[in-house]
């Protein structure tokens, strides 16, 4: 749907118009362009962005609740005589997903700001969020980024965030 746009001109510019104007020629209206309008579905894709970066931020600091409820879990398996590799579950990836979260949440606020390339590696990042959450076995943290993943790369995709983004 295309919607025309009314450039309204008071009486007094219509006048001033046709007292400037030569004899003969047809009237000029000047060029106004319209000031970019910010579409809503960039700043809840930038919401959703920021949220994952404070996911992930959170989540280098890990849960202390976590950790009773794996020993209860680890000695449950113990009695059961299953021998477990527990090393890659209990061990922090504190630095990946400081990383991440950082760099993340500095693409959401480039993307924010119109810089249409940020969306492209905010990609990246929440794919590299889900890789490394549930590499480390975080099932709940590891869903909400690929939610984040599914519905941030979605909401980017409709055709007035792309104009918006290339500055039209």
């Amino acid at each position: 749907m295309v919607i025309a746009r009314r450039d309204s001109y008071t009486a007094r510019d219509k006048i001033a118009r046709w007292i400037m104007s030569e004899p003969g020629q047809p009237e000029q209206t000047p060029k106004i362009k319209e000031a970019r309008q910010f579409p809503w579905q960039l700043g809840v894709s930038v919401a959703i962005w920021i949220l994952l970066a404070l996911m992930l931020i959170v989540s280098a600091f890990g849960d202390s609740s976590n950790s009773a409820s794996d020993d209860a879990s680890l000695g449950q398996l113990k009695e059961l005589n299953i021998t477990t590799n527990t090393a890659g579950n209990t061990a922090q990836h504190t630095t990946i997903w400081m990383l991440l979260g950082f760099a993340t949440l500095m693409m959401a606020l480039l993307l924010l700001i119109g810089q249409g390339w940020a969306r492209h590696v905010l990609a990246v990042l929440a794919l590299g969020a889900v890789v490394a959450l549930a590499a480390s076995g975080r099932v709940v943290e590891t869903g909400f980024a690929f939610l984040a993943l599914v519905l941030g790369t979605v909401l980017l995709l409709p055709p007035s965030v792309y104009r918006y983004l290339r500055g039209e």
